[in-house]
Protein backbone atom coordinates (compact mmCIF):
# COMPACT_ATOMS: atom_id res chain seq x y z
CA UNK A 1 0.00 0.00 0.00
CA UNK A 2 3.03 2.03 0.86
CA UNK A 3 4.42 1.69 -2.68
CA UNK A 4 0.84 2.97 -4.62
CA UNK A 5 0.86 5.90 -2.52
CA UNK A 6 4.53 6.66 -3.38
CA UNK A 7 3.93 6.29 -7.16
CA UNK A 8 0.83 8.76 -6.70
CA UNK A 9 2.36 11.30 -5.55
CA UNK A 10 5.34 10.76 -8.05
CA UNK A 11 2.45 10.64 -10.41
CA UNK A 12 1.15 14.21 -9.05
CA UNK A 13 4.40 15.79 -9.00
CA UNK A 14 5.40 14.92 -12.13
CA UNK A 15 2.49 16.65 -13.94
CA UNK A 16 2.25 17.62 -18.15
CA UNK A 17 0.27 20.78 -16.43
CA UNK A 18 3.52 21.81 -14.04
CA UNK A 19 4.78 25.08 -15.17
CA UNK A 20 7.65 24.97 -17.33
CA UNK A 21 10.98 27.77 -17.97
CA UNK A 22 12.04 26.26 -21.30
CA UNK A 23 11.99 29.06 -24.18
CA UNK A 24 10.93 27.63 -27.38
CA UNK A 25 13.79 25.86 -29.33
CA UNK A 26 15.05 24.86 -25.84
CA UNK A 27 15.20 21.00 -24.52
CA UNK A 28 16.56 19.01 -21.11
CA UNK A 29 18.43 16.42 -21.61
CA UNK A 30 19.36 14.12 -18.01
CA UNK A 31 22.11 15.04 -15.89
CA UNK A 32 24.39 12.23 -16.63
CA UNK A 33 28.04 13.50 -17.89
CA UNK A 34 30.29 12.64 -19.71
CA UNK A 35 32.66 11.47 -16.43
CA UNK A 36 29.87 9.52 -14.94
CA UNK A 37 29.37 7.51 -18.09
CA UNK A 38 33.01 6.78 -18.79
CA UNK A 39 32.90 5.27 -15.00
CA UNK A 40 29.79 3.25 -15.60
CA UNK A 41 30.85 2.02 -18.56
CA UNK A 42 34.23 1.01 -17.48
CA UNK A 43 32.95 -1.03 -14.41
CA UNK A 44 30.70 -3.34 -17.08
CA UNK A 45 32.22 -5.11 -19.62
CA UNK A 46 30.21 -7.34 -22.30
CA UNK A 47 26.08 -7.41 -22.55
CA UNK A 48 25.55 -7.52 -18.88
CA UNK A 49 22.61 -5.10 -17.99
CA UNK A 50 24.01 -2.47 -16.90
CA UNK A 51 23.11 1.85 -16.61
CA UNK A 52 25.82 1.88 -19.28
CA UNK A 53 24.00 -0.31 -22.02
CA UNK A 54 21.09 0.98 -21.24
CA UNK A 55 21.93 4.25 -21.83
CA UNK A 56 23.79 3.85 -24.86
CA UNK A 57 20.51 1.47 -26.32
CA UNK A 58 18.43 4.22 -25.80
CA UNK A 59 20.83 6.86 -27.78
CA UNK A 60 21.26 4.61 -30.01
CA UNK A 61 17.32 3.20 -30.72
CA UNK A 62 16.36 6.89 -31.09
CA UNK A 63 18.86 8.24 -33.64
CA UNK A 64 18.14 5.05 -35.78
CA UNK A 65 14.64 5.47 -35.91
CA UNK A 66 14.83 9.51 -36.51
CA UNK A 67 17.72 8.21 -39.50
CA UNK A 68 19.67 10.53 -37.94
CA UNK A 69 22.06 7.36 -38.01
CA UNK A 70 22.20 4.52 -40.46
CA UNK A 71 24.18 1.28 -38.56
CA UNK A 72 24.09 -1.60 -41.09
CA UNK A 73 21.68 -4.65 -40.53
CA UNK A 74 23.93 -7.02 -38.96
CA UNK A 75 23.88 -9.50 -35.99
CA UNK A 76 24.93 -8.81 -33.42
CA UNK A 77 25.15 -5.02 -33.97
CA UNK A 78 23.92 -3.75 -30.49
CA UNK A 79 27.01 -5.25 -28.80
CA UNK A 80 28.77 -3.01 -31.51
CA UNK A 81 27.12 -0.34 -30.85
CA UNK A 82 27.58 -0.46 -27.12
CA UNK A 83 31.55 -1.20 -27.74
CA UNK A 84 31.73 2.38 -29.82
CA UNK A 85 30.19 4.57 -27.41
CA UNK A 86 32.44 3.14 -24.58
CA UNK A 87 35.74 3.44 -27.16
CA UNK A 88 34.66 7.06 -27.91
CA UNK A 89 33.80 8.09 -24.13
CA UNK A 90 37.05 6.93 -22.90
CA UNK A 91 39.57 8.26 -25.91
CA UNK A 92 37.79 11.64 -25.11
CA UNK A 93 38.05 12.47 -21.25
CA UNK A 94 39.01 16.15 -22.24
CA UNK A 95 34.80 16.07 -22.79
CA UNK A 96 33.85 14.46 -19.89
CA UNK A 97 32.55 17.58 -18.48
CA UNK A 98 29.74 17.38 -21.68
CA UNK A 99 26.88 15.59 -21.38
CA UNK A 100 26.40 11.85 -22.19
CA UNK A 101 24.10 12.09 -25.02
CA UNK A 102 26.12 14.20 -26.79
CA UNK A 103 29.34 11.80 -26.53
CA UNK A 104 27.17 8.95 -27.53
CA UNK A 105 25.79 10.98 -30.15
CA UNK A 106 28.84 11.94 -31.86
CA UNK A 107 30.19 8.35 -31.52
CA UNK A 108 26.95 7.12 -33.31
CA UNK A 109 27.44 9.75 -35.68
CA UNK A 110 30.86 9.50 -36.76
CA UNK A 111 30.15 5.45 -36.91
CA UNK A 112 27.07 5.26 -38.48
CA UNK A 113 26.55 7.90 -41.27
CA UNK A 114 24.09 8.26 -43.74
CA UNK A 115 25.02 8.15 -47.10
CA UNK A 116 22.03 10.33 -48.97
CA UNK A 117 22.08 9.04 -52.85
CA UNK A 118 23.96 11.54 -55.55
CA UNK A 119 21.76 13.90 -57.36
CA UNK A 120 22.59 14.26 -60.71
CA UNK A 121 23.29 17.38 -62.94
CA UNK A 122 20.70 19.97 -62.61
CA UNK A 123 19.23 17.73 -59.39
CA UNK A 124 17.82 14.63 -61.33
Amino acid sequence: MMFAAAVAVALQTASPSAPTNLQPGTYRVSSTYGAFLATECAEHTGMVASFCSGYVFGIYDAMSRTRNICPPEAPGESLIAVSIAKKYIADHPERWHQHGSQLVSEAFRDAYPCHLPQKGPKGQ
